[in-house]
């Protein structure tokens, strides 16, 4: 019962920390790469948690709004970066779907392969689709924001960490003019200049 106590008490503190409701974070269940049926990495590499950058991308692909297109999609992202780009495994940490569902990439730990220069500090969410002219469906946004206070609550993201738009750091489109302009709106959302973020010699 103690345990169970202080468990509830950890979600507590985490999540003022990263200025949600004092409330239980109810974190959704995420798709985990063995119901999507992914492909074993080739290749993996470690972050070093709690990651205190979260950068937002979008997959310039067909969006889906089932549990079994988002899976096929998913799959295709994860084979044409497998077999054309050369990558260990799918770019991203997580996907979400039009459908409202997160599925997992390579998870909170692993070094993806979404930002160049920012890989080995950052987690990489990418929102199927393209939304350059149109925002992602409030069910992928919630789901997004959920992500993001669970990665809290669980200690794999810094209380305090900074959120970025692919192209606030990098010369690129991504995640699209439309959901960027969501994103600005969200908590943790910083310029470049505000982030006051180091560059990782690679």
């Amino acid at each position: 019962m103690k345990s169970s106590i202080s468990f509830i008490a950890t979600i507590l503190i985490c999540c003022a920390m990263c200025e949600t409701p004092p409330s239980i974070v109810l974190c959704s269940s995420v798709v985990s790469r063995d119901k999507w049926n992914a492909n074993a990495a080739t290749e993996t590499n470690f972050l070093e948690l709690p990651v205190k950058i979260v950068i937002i991308c979008h997959t310039v692909t067909p969006e889906c709004t089932t549990l079994q297109a988002c899976i096929r999609r998913v799959k295709s992202i994860q084979k044409y970066h497998q077999k054309e780009k050369h990558w260990g495994d799918i770019a991203y940490n997580f996907l979400i779907g039009n459908d409202g569902r997160v599925y997992e990439g390579i998870g909170w730990d692993k070094v993806g392969r979404h930002t160049k220069q920012f890989n080995e500090v950052s987690i990489g969410i990418a929102f199927i689709g393209n939304f350059s002219a149109k925002p992602p469906s409030k069910a992928a946004l919630d789901a997004a924001k959920n992500l993001l206070q669970c990665g809290c609550a669980e200690g794999h993201l810094d209380a305090n960490y900074t959120l970025f738009g692919a192209r606030d750091v990098s010369n690129t489109e991504s995640p699209g003019a439309n959901l960027n302009q969501e994103i600005q709106n969200w908590s943790h959302w910083m310029t470049m200049e505000q982030g006051q973020i180091i560059i990782p010699r690679k």
